[in-house]
């Protein structure tokens, strides 16, 4: 073949090619997804139920669970999992989040329809809302059983009666009443005796520790137990988790080794805890539960991080140290010594 006629048909194809690919269509992007489940729709009172959200999104949405905690109803929710993250084919994601929540009122209810908002690159909003899941909650009464039913005592039992006292009750009254003399006796005999002995002087008892000391002493026991070493992250988060509650309970007075994670966020600053060691603690019990209970497992450095943390809050909430002696008889002045 000429190499003009080459030429010629080369660029044919290479025309045709381009012509096709101009006009092939332009593939629609998916819109983005929410899909809602629960592990369970029939519980008992108190019972804890998983609540499942998957969202599948573009790439370039971010979706925002700040207030969604605030969304479930009369359902008290008791853990908020972290976010987990999957590509998936064609630049989109998949992004999982798990919540514990329970019901503590017998009777029909729901997840009510979870609203996810979402916001893409270019600052369009949007939102993303599931349909309401009907759960059942049952009594842990027997069915036959009415709570307001409320039964009487037992009567009585009656025991014979004999009026007076016979010669053998007056023999035993007049025995013990001689023996509960002669036991004063001697008890009065013995204390004289010890009252007029030299007493050894008490050693000063010490001053209790704190609890931000009794607290970095089980820190340090903590991270001496070989725990990150052997593999264990959830008895590590488990005992940290449960120091940081001692710790609040104690330093503040209020019990925080009985409250959710969620009720001791929206709480602490009520009782004294400065604001950023109270997202610190916030932060800290919500990574220890997706450990405990979501089946998250962080890395070393972060399980190193997180015990650091724990120091820190310790840090920051302790109360500040009493002033030596010396330093505060200079506080009041040069006539504070002779008063």
């Amino acid at each position: 073949m000429p190499v003009r006629a080459r030429a010629a048909l080369f660029l044919t194809l290479l025309c045709g090619l381009a012509a096709a690919v101009m006009t092939a269509p332009v593939r629609a992007q998916e819109p983005p997804t929410l899909e809602v489940t629960a592990d369970r729709t029939t519980v008992t009172v108190g019972d804890r139920i998983t609540v499942t959200l998957v969202l599948r999104l573009p790439e370039g949405v971010q979706p925002d669970f700040s207030a969604l905690d605030r969304q479930f109803g009369d359902l008290d929710v008791l853990l908020i999992g972290l976010p987990e993250e999957r590509p998936l084919p064609g630049g989109r994601r998949e992004v999982r989040v798990r919540y514990q929540v329970a019901a503590f009122r017998p009777g029909g209810t729901e997840i009510p329809p979870l609203t996810v908002p979402l916001k893409d690159a270019g600052g369009t909003a949007g939102t993303l809302t599931s349909a309401p899941i009907p759960v059942t909650v049952q009594s842990v009464l027997p069915p036959d059983q009415d709570p307001g039913d409320i039964r009487d005592l037992k009567p009585q039992v009656d025991l014979p009666y004999r009026a007076g006292l016979s010669r053998r009750a007056m023999a035993g009254v007049a025995i013990g009443a001689v023996a509960v003399a002669v036991a004063l006796l001697l008890a009065w005999r013995w204390w004289r005796a010890r009252a007029s002995a030299p007493r050894p002087q008490p050693a000063p008892v010490p001053a209790p520790d704190g609890p931000e000391v009794v607290a970095r002493a089980e820190l340090d026991r903590i991270s001496g137990l070989g725990l990150l070493d052997a593999g264990d992250l959830r008895q590590f988060h488990a005992l940290i988790a449960a120091c940081i509650r001692r710790y609040l309970t104690e330093r503040f007075a209020f019990s925080a080794i009985a409250m959710t994670t969620a009720e001791l966020a929206r709480s602490m600053e009520t009782y004294g805890v400065g604001r950023w060691p109270a997202r610190l603690v916030a932060g800290l019990l919500s990574e220890c539960d997706a450990v405990l209970y979501a089946g998250y497992r962080p890395a070393r450095e972060r399980a190193e991080t997180n015990l650091a943390m724990a120091y820190e809050i310790v840090t920051l909430t302790a109360p500040p140290p009493a002033p030596p002696p010396e330093a505060e008889a200079a506080a009041l002045g040069p006539g504070a010594r002779g008063r």
